[in-house]
């Protein structure tokens, strides 16, 4: 059924976008009017002219796909593992609740970004991350009343929203329309395979050699790097691609 669902929603997202117009910077159209477009697509564009917005790309991505992970997959774990023994039916209607919650924020994410800008949310997820992330790996799997464990995980997908609600249009706005879903696509992919899909792994291997702490301080580490880049490097106003102000 879900798999059915996301199928169908697909489709009907490959329909919407036959109708709109792709976000063309000025100079594009007029590289195109004068035939000397640059080349689309190309790895070589990418590496020696796109490098620094790619290696951006790499590093906003880093510390929140190991941040999604960490919370969105080895939460729910967590919680299911908590409530195995005397009540297993518990722990997923609290996982069915939190993640249900999760789902929610994601749009007034992208509101509040509107408001207060993107760098301002992607801080307070760096932030709320470095924080958050050591109690939420060592006490969630200790919570066995219901209210606390969607508590304590839903605080952590509240820092998350930071991150997920707005990330795929700061790195949209990083690169000129030739080259963005390359250096989008690549850039998250490789930060994505390299600390999010790890994430899963990473935890059990600690769980069982005991050294979840270790684990923790990774995340954390992480992320921090991550929130460096969001401090420095980025801003809530100015020229971007995506709205066509930069050149």
């Amino acid at each position: 059924m879900a798999f059915g669902l996301g199928g169908v929603a697909a489709i009907v997202v490959f329909w919407l976008r036959r109708s709109m117009d792709e976000s063309l910077e000025q100079s594009s159209i007029e590289g195109a009017r004068e035939g000397k477009a640059k080349a689309s697509g190309s790895m070589y564009e990418l590496f020696v002219h796109q490098w620094r917005p790619l290696l951006l790309c790499f590093l906003i991505t880093a510390g929140g796909t190991v941040a999604f992970y960490t919370y969105s997959v080895n939460g729910p774990k967590m919680i299911q593992s908590a409530f195995a023994g005397d009540d297993p039916m518990t722990g997923t209607l609290v996982n069915l609740g939190v993640l249900a919650f999760l789902m929610v924020l994601q749009p007034i994410g992208g509101w509040l970004s509107d408001i207060v800008g993107r760098k301002t949310l992607l801080v307070f997820f760096g932030v709320g991350g470095v924080l958050y992330s050591w109690y939420l790996i060592t006490r969630l799997p200790q919570q066995h009343d219901a209210t606390l464990a969607f508590l304590t995980l839903g605080l952590g997908f509240v820092i998350l929203t930071g991150y997920t609600s707005i990330n795929a249009v700061v790195k949209a706005e990083l690169f000129p329309t030739h080259v963005r879903a390359l250096g989008m696509g690549f850039g998250y992919a490789v930060a994505n395979s390299l600390f999010g899909g790890t994430a899963p792994l990473l935890y059990q291997g600690a769980l069982k050699t005991g050294h979840v702490d270790w684990f923790a301080i990774y995340v954390t580490a992480t992320i921090a790097v991550s929130l460096v880049v969001y401090i420095f490097f980025l801003t809530n106003k100015g020229p971007n691609w995506l709205d066509g102000t930069r050149r």
